[in-house]
């Protein structure tokens, strides 16, 4: 019988239960537990609360009939423990970090993918992970992560995972034990898909046994500064004000895609200078949150649009300059549609140019090779 507003529910993956207040999707309750705080679980991890119902007395009329067999005891289900035990027991090491993990080891653009919430801090840490979506955040994961441990929070398919571009942390560190208190962490983490393509980026850690691409929370052994934190990847995630939520999550209009994606060239470009003799390839990565800082509201359509207008300007731009002879379009494997496009306006506006599959050991099996050749129809 499915959960509703008003079930008594305990948590199958931690201590306690409480009361459904509230249904935030078909997979999602808001549960109030007995200190009165609002908790989003996903309803696989709540079981009803039944409560005990004692026997009734014999009536007269009963007494004479005969007691039934007595039902054999069964013991209740053991509940596994979500928290994985850190490789760093023991380690004088304080730091909060994400974890992603890819399935495919062939093409790591495929997917699915695995979010880790990692503690290697020796207290306890309740985390809750969100989603931007404009200006509101959805509450993905919320739950009490072990100390020196790590806890499985999601996990995303390829075509989910723009959903993820821009993930909200909150967390808090507590003891039971006397302690010096340590500030709550709050702070918005940036995921660029492209980056899983780069050679190296699952990496073996002294976390857990399977590699991971890394991103660091809140480090207690570094220099904590209140406006931002550092990625292990050296991109900077800032923790936005009230104000500068709303000014960076604001719903964008069709017209301004094209300048937001821009100005974001312009600030990639500024930001290494590359000698003459390397500029003969370019590498363009025509993944949405790869051109777009943040989330926008478009349809498939308009996406597909969006990344083959990039495709077509940088074609037009390595055309244009004499020294480049290569380009790599990355494009993901996915269902093969944005591929398709980019081979299609190919042969249709660039016929003079020729294409194979990018280097697996570098790209995975998601990019496209083009060899420039400069012509007449180009």
């Amino acid at each position: 019988m499915p959960l509703k507003v008003g079930d008594k529910v305990r948590f199958l993956n931690d201590i306690g239960g409480g009361e459904i207040v509230g249904m935030l999707d078909g997979r999602t309750a808001m549960v109030r537990n007995q200190d009165g705080f609002d908790i989003p679980t996903l309803l696989t991890e709540l079981i009803e609360d039944r409560p005990f119902m004692p026997e009734s007395r014999p009536t007269a009329s009963s007494a004479h009939r005969p007691t039934p067999a007595a039902a054999p005891t069964v013991a209740p289900p053991v509940r596994p423990d979500p928290n994985l035990a850190l490789m760093t027991v023991g380690m004088p090491t304080q730091a909060l970090l994400l974890g992603i993990a890819t399935r495919d080891w062939n093409d790591t653009l495929r997917g699915p993918y695995d979010l880790y919430v990692i503690n290697d801090f020796p207290q306890s840490a309740y985390i809750t992970l969100g989603a931007w979506e404009q200006q509101h955040v959805r509450t993905f994961f919320a739950g009490r992560v072990k100390p020196k441990s790590a806890r499985l929070a999601i996990t995303v398919e390829p075509d989910e995972l723009f959903e993820f571009a821009l993930v909200q942390v909150q967390a808090l560190l507590y003891d039971a034990e006397p302690h010096q208190p340590c500030p709550p962490v709050a702070i918005n983490i940036e995921v660029k898909r492209g980056k899983f393509a780069r050679p190296g980026a699952f990496q073996k850690n002294r976390y857990l046994e399977t590699p991971l691409y890394l991103i660091t929370v809140h480090d207690q052994q570094k220099e904590f500064t209140p406006p931002s934190a550092t990625l292990e990847d050296g991109m900077a995630a800032e923790t936005l004000t009230p104000e500068q939520k709303e000014a960076l999550l604001a719903h964008l209009g069709r017209e301004d895609l094209q300048k937001a994606a821009e100005s974001k060239e312009k600030a990639e470009e500024k930001k290494v200078s590359v000698p003459n003799h390397l500029n003969e390839e370019v590498v363009i990565d025509l993944h949405m949150e790869a051109l777009i800082h943040h989330p926008v509201s478009m349809e498939p359509h308009e996406m597909l649009e969006f990344q083959l207008s990039h495709f077509k300007k940088a074609m037009e731009n390595a055309l244009a300059d004499g020294q480049v002879k290569r380009l790599i379009a990355i494009h993901g494997v996915g269902n093969g549609r944005l591929r398709n496009a980019v081979l299609a306006t190919l042969r249709s506006d660039y016929p003079g140019c020729q294409w194979q599959d990018a280097s697996f050991r570098e790209y995975g099996w998601g990019a496209t090779l083009v060899f420039i050749h400069r012509g007449q129809g180009q």
